[in-house]
């Protein structure tokens, strides 16, 4: 029965995530364009990779990041935090391949993956880039120092961020467990006691307190389900029931009768195998863990694709055969290699001439060889996928040769080497993962053809994930050679995780590539052939750290036809070629990057082309000097730039170096997103910023924080009436900010650090749901009597020395968290009682506030108090 609750609350789960993706998609409506994100894993598959395997990987996030418009950083939707042991092959699974069918991108952590605490940074950037944490608090989760990190890191970012939420699976526990921390969970913390201070235990008992007060789905033992076995219909009621769907009466015509009493026999008596006997053309079994019959399928059956990935993989517990021979009309079939013993009929290549898709999971490879011979009659197989139990190692046998069944394969997926694939001449789409023996590239001419092979063939699409190298069969296994080409046909090349991949073949061929993908590769320098890329559309490359350079993207001799350009976290780049011919980008995006000193021609890519959508600039530390105007004149016509983010880029404070030269504001009317940090501005006369700021009536969101030299005003938000988040930090100059009452849809307000700002007008932000104001000491006097803001949820007043009450709390009916650390003259927090939503309230530091035992006994029932 327990299999039953696992998939009631996966199940269950997944409603919220869907309505709260919709809800966040729709709250904002800027743009419902993706910032095709996610480049910190492999992308699953997609209609990226038409009939790409879903052996893949799940555990990575695919390249879009939905509703970017509302959380601009975020990576993932949804990140699931879990203990391995307890859950992994149960509930972990099952939910997470739902949320992959889906669609939905999700980042599924594995604390036994984990081989130190280098991998940490990597796990608190993939929290703060999600939306949704799905904690699934198991049994055993508190004896993981990694769960318990995780946990405090979400409910952290919960709390700064209320957008962001916590649906949390009690998995075979009991919630009180975890709100008090007893039972097994009481056991954990006795270890962990001995080994961690007290600061550290308290975090996580907090964390788990938080959590299990958050309203879930408790999977238990049993949730009252039963399974009852449907029992066989007598043959007349047998044969009434078909007769009702097969002719529309209670008997078939007299023409049909004999017929039909076969049909009926050969069913068995089961009402549903009989409504659905001339109906079913396709049946998944997939994850079906508890199943232990196979259904009994007609001989004349109209089954088109049969589905039994992860059906009980266990074979010895099946009570049936499945007898293939019956399956006429079968067309793709999936199964786990363990499964072969049950599938009698003959050989699957005697009995299923018009079989086109196969799809044999967790085989070895020196298994699957022997099982191919079998298969060897299917001229008509176009699709093979293959997945490995465990990684293949070079020496293992290899897995295609040239038999004329795999002559014909359009679409091949595999762990295992691959002895020839120039023979492979029909081969459209090639995925190779975790083989340790990487891709043999042919080099001389194939199949009797008088050109080498990368000019013949046809692949289209290659993907090569977790393989050690690519090497050219013509100069041994280790060097690169000017005969190494791969194919001029394709279109989309994707290379992710090849840790020790040191070179990849010059692309200078692929006039035909539309989409590169170079993803955790950490060893090439360097990329040849970039100018040979006529075509490409889309490039991205994420974490090859030791490249040095893009030469040869963008030149004179032909003009580029990218669309989308990311480049992120490559730690050794020094240069990049002129944008000024990328005249089609709609996506830019340069992250992380911490040695480069110049992004040249960036104000001709603004003002030349009228198609840049997003420009994100961040944490580029030693840039020196930016311009996004130029000398030339410029267009009449406004940009349809959208989004404008540069951030952390702290060379361009210093002193000496040109301003960064930004044109007036006035020029991007369709910006929704503006975000501009660590840098030093041309300032008006009268000490103001940002010219034409008041013109942005499409903004969404803003945040400003550390401008220089001092910005005093900023221009009015009166037209600003779009506006739902506004974040101003570092900005200690600043005095008045004009307009503040027409931001009708105002959502979230933070500042901080704006110790020279005194007054704003608070009483018209009637959509406010987040207020954070910290270290604003001029402002005590606005908010020591708050407006009745009705739908405030999260609202924090921190280090405000000098602020003693706060009058209006009790009109905050919606309000769930109260954060009043620092504020060390607050004496009294009254009528906190009415405040039935109120789930935490943080005042430590408020050495001044009176009878704190009193406070707690108002608060509701489950509420945490910091003090």
């Amino acid at each position: 029965m327990r299999s039953y609750s696992i998939i009631q609350g996966a199940v269950l789960v997944l409603p919220l995530i869907l309505l709260y993706k919709l809800w966040s998609g729709r709250r904002i409506s800027s743009n419902d364009e993706t910032n095709n994100g996610g480049m910190a894993a492999f992308p699953a598959a997609s209609d990226d990779f038409p009939g790409s395997s879903n052996s893949l990987p799940l555990h990575s996030a695919e390249f879009d990041s939905n509703d970017s418009s509302v959380l601009p950083s975020v990576e993932y939707e949804v990140f699931l935090s879990f203990r391995g042991p307890d859950t992994r092959h149960q509930i972990t699974d099952t939910l997470f391949r739902f949320l992959v069918h889906l669609k939905i991108h999700t980042f599924k952590d594995d604390d036994e993956l984990r081989k130190g605490e280098g991998i940490w940074p990597s796990l608190v950037k993939a929290i703060g880039q999600s939306k949704i944490y799905v904690p699934i608090l198991s049994k055993s989760y508190a004896h993981s120092k990694w769960c318990l990190k995780e946990l405090v890191e979400i409910v952290e970012n919960m709390r700064q961020d209320k957008r962001r939420i916590i649906l949390p699976i009690f998995y075979m526990v009991d919630p009180r467990d975890v709100r008090r921390q007893s039972g097994p969970y009481q056991d954990a913390f006795r270890e962990h006691e001995k080994n961690f201070d007290q600061m550290t235990i308290q975090n996580w008992r907090a964390a788990l307190n938080m959590v299990g007060t958050l309203k879930g789905w408790h999977v238990k033992d049993t949730d009252g389900c039963k399974l009852y076995e449907v029992q066989a219909l007598s043959p007349s009621h047998s044969l009434q029931l078909f007769s009702k769907h097969a002719f529309k009466k209670d008997s078939p015509p007299p023409e049909y009768e004999m017929l039909s009493n076969d049909i009926v026999s050969t069913m068995g008596g089961l009402p549903l195998t009989l409504e659905m006997a001339n109906k079913l053309k396709i049946l998944n079994l997939s994850s079906c863990l508890a199943l232990t019959r196979l259904p009994k399928l007609p001989e004349s059956g109209s089954l088109e694709v049969l589905d039994l990935s992860l059906f009980n993989r266990d074979q010895s517990t099946w009570e049936d055969e499945l007898d293939i021979g019956k399956l006429k009309n079968l067309k793709a079939l999936r199964f786990p290699f363990a499964c072969i013993k049950k599938i009698t009929g003959g050989t699957i290549g005697t009995v299923m001439k018009g079989l086109r898709e196969l799809d044999v999971e967790m085989c070895q490879c020196e298994n699957l060889v022997h099982f191919l011979v079998d298969v060897e009659e299917l001229q008509s197989l176009r699709i093979l996928r293959t997945s490995s139990a465990t990684r293949m190692q070079g020496t293992h046998q290899q897995l295609l040769t040239t038999k004329p069944s795999s002559s014909h394969l359009k679409v091949l997926t595999t762990s295992c080497p691959i002895v020839d694939l120039s023979q492979l001449m029909e081969l459209e789409e090639l995925g190779v993962e975790y083989c340790d023996y990487g891709l043999e590239i042919p080099a001389s001419a194939a199949g009797g053809h008088s050109e080498p092979w990368w000019k013949t063939s046809k692949l289209k699409t290659l993907r090569l994930y977790g393989a050690s190298r690519m090497w050219c069969s013509s100069s041994g296994n280790n060097n690169p050679s000017s005969n190494c080409r791969l194919p001029s046909a394709l279109t989309k090349l994707y290379i992710g995780f090849c840790f020790e991949l040191e070179w990849v073949p010059s692309l200078e061929n692929l006039e035909n590539l539309v989409e590169l993908i170079l993803d955790t590769c950490p060893m090439p320098r360097e990329i040849q052939g970039l100018g040979g890329l006529k075509s490409l559309q889309t490039l991205r490359i994420f974490n090859v750290g030791n490249l040095r350079h893009l030469d040869g993207l963008t030149s004179d001799d032909h003009p580029s036809s990218l669309t989308f350009f990311r480049l992120e976290c490559c730690g050794a780049l020094e240069r990049l070629p002129s944008f000024s011919h990328l005249r089609e980008v709609f996506t830019l995006h340069v992250i992380e990057c911490p040695r480069l000193t110049d992004i040249p021609s960036l104000g001709c890519l603004l003002s030349c082309t009228n198609k840049l959508q997003e420009l994100y600039i961040q944490d580029c530390p030693r840039l020196a000097a930016l311009s996004l105007t130029t000398s030339s004149v410029a267009t009449e016509s406004s940009s349809s730039l959208q989004r404008l983010v540069i951030t952390g880029c702290t060379s361009l404070l210093q002193e000496g170096k040109r301003p960064v030269q930004i044109p007036h504001l006035s020029k991007f009317p369709k910006l929704t997103i503006l975000y501009l940090e660590d840098m030093r501005l041309n300032i008006g006369e009268q000490h103001v910023a940002l010219e034409g700021l008041e013109c942005l009536t499409e903004l969404v969101q803003l945040r400003l924080g550390n401008l220089q030299p001092a910005v005093e005003r900023l221009p009015s938000f009166s037209n600003l009436g779009k506006l739902h988040s506004l974040e101003i930090a570092d900005m200690p100059s600043l005095r008045e900010i004009e307009g503040f009452g027409s931001l009708r849809s105002l959502a979230i307000l933070q500042l901080t650090d704006c110790t020279s700002l005194e007054r704003i007008d608070l009483s018209g932000l009637v959509a406010l749901e987040v207020l954070n104001i910290s270290r604003c000491p001029k402002l005590q006097t606005a908010v020591s009597s708050l407006p009745n803001m009705e739908k405030l949820g999260s609202l924090e007043i921190t280090d405000m020395p000098g602020l003693r009450e706060i009058e209006g709390l009790a009109n905050l009916k919606s309000l769930q968290r109260l954060d009043l650390r620092g504020c060390t003259s607050l004496e009294r927090l009254p009528l906190l009682e009415q405040l039935t939503e109120l789930g935490m309230v943080n005042v430590e530091g408020c050495t001044n506030l009176a009878d704190r035992s009193a406070i707690i006994g108002k608060l509701p029932a489950g509420a945490m108090i910091y003090q």
